[in-house]
């Protein structure tokens, strides 16, 4: 038995000598959600992660404007110009899933792990942090370049296959990691996945609106080229956190998780005092026998 299933154990004998009371409708917290960027990790790969999703939102929110201005589309060909972005973000979500399962598999069964589906796994002693980063380094500085090239693609006024095709690798590249390290984000913070997806979304929809209000400025001000080449550079620049995340972030997992263990078992050890010891109240098997 693992400390954490001692402590649940705990809390539930706990429960059963305590009288049912009416229970009252919780009180969401907001501010529970700021707690996760108190962690070096959460940190670091929140904001990284929300570089991506600024880089996938602003291609799509200004993608039918620049077509229209360089091209001349009416709504519907600027619609279906659409289909290959989306096409590729659909494969993206999809396969990335796949990839992740199978990549997690495969590392348990090279440190002699079965792989618990019902129950889920200890990730105390797990590498966690490799099973997921490791499978978009590559896709990073791919998506980066891509990008670059679309922007200068539009800035020279190419023939419209050209940021057409880009476009579809930026959905693909650029995507796939952002999936990725949404599942990252909630394998580092199992208690509280809810807690950590709003902090997720905090502070990607924070940072995606504000570039998605000023890119068109931007675009104006610099020209297409660099204004994209700056939307690569805005987690080219952050990919060394990965590295960073790969080396440390293990053992501020297991830190963070021990510090949790222990303000739970803290918590238990006062409603014991306040209701006296815990009892088993489960029959024995000699007993029922």
């Amino acid at each position: 038995m693992t400390l954490l299933d001692y402590l649940r154990f705990r809390k539930q004998a706990v429960d059963r000598s305590i009288a049912p009371k009416r229970q009252k409708i919780p009180i969401p917290n907001p501010l529970n959600t700021l707690k996760v960027l108190r962690h070096k990790d959460m940190v670091m790969i929140l904001f990284f992660n929300a570089a991506l999703f600024t880089c996938f939102s602003t291609v799509t929110a200004t993608l039918s404007s620049q077509f229209q201005e360089i091209y001349g589309y009416d709504e519907l060909i600027l619609g279906l110009l659409y289909l290959p972005i989306g096409g590729s973000t659909t494969i993206a979500s999809i396969g990335g899933g796949f990839v992740a399962d199978w990549n997690f598999r495969r590392i348990a069964k090279k440190m002699g792990i079965k792989v618990d589906r019902k129950r889920g796994n200890d990730m105390a002693n797990f590498p966690i942090e490799k099973a997921r980063i490791q499978l978009i380094l590559p896709l990073i500085f791919i998506g980066a370049g891509v990008c670059t090239g679309y922007g200068w693609a539009l800035e020279r006024q190419a023939n419209v296959a050209v940021p057409l095709v880009l476009s579809f690798f930026i959905g693909l590249c650029v995507t796939w990691p952002f999936q990725i390290m949404n599942l990252l984000i909630v394998d580092l913070y199992p208690g509280a996945p809810a807690t950590v997806t709003a902090a997720n979304n905090l502070v990607r929809c924070s940072l995606g609106a504000a570039a998605t209000a000023s890119i068109e400025y931007i675009i104006k001000g610099i020209g297409r080229g660099w204004a994209y080449t700056i939307l690569a550079l805005l987690f080219t620049v952050q990919s060394p956190v990965l590295f960073i995340i790969l080396k440390h972030g293990p053992r501020w997992r297991r830190e963070r998780m021990a510090k949790i263990l222990e303000e739970e078992k803290k918590k238990f050890d006062v409603i014991e005092e306040q209701t006296g010891p815990v009892v088993d109240t489960e029959p024995k098997a000699s007993e029922a026998q």
